[in-house]
């Protein structure tokens, strides 16, 4: 008969990243679009909180929008008109376009 009290449970040590981070990702574009270039640890530091300001009010206004219309699932739809909501004219153009083309690149590698 195992004596439950003793068995000790090993638990695996979860290692926390700040989940709000998009330094990698920034620079990743930067060394595609100017590889020539680089940026200091401060100047990344100040484009992250930008970038992460930026996605915070999309996801809220695309959260409204969707507890506005009833729904349970977030999808392209609600991103999309949060996206328009937030930027002007010529950018919120350019800023649908990458993403629709993005989401078409990606449904077509995932095979869906």
């Amino acid at each position: 008969m195992v004596n439950t009290e003793t068995k000790k449970v090993v638990k695996k040590q979860i290692t926390l990243r700040d989940q709000r981070s998009f330094q990698t990702y920034i620079f990743r574009v930067l060394k595609e679009t100017k590889p020539e270039m680089s940026i200091s640890k401060q100047g990344m530091t100040v484009i992250n909180g930008i970038i992460v300001e930026l996605f915070e009010k999309i996801m809220r206004e695309a959260r409204e929008l969707m507890i506005h219309s009833k729904k349970q699932t977030l999808s392209s739809k609600e991103i999309e008109t949060a996206v328009k909501l937030h930027f002007p004219g010529e950018l919120q153009k350019l800023a649908i376009n990458a993403s629709r083309d993005a989401l078409t690149k990606f449904s077509a590698n995932s095979g869906n």
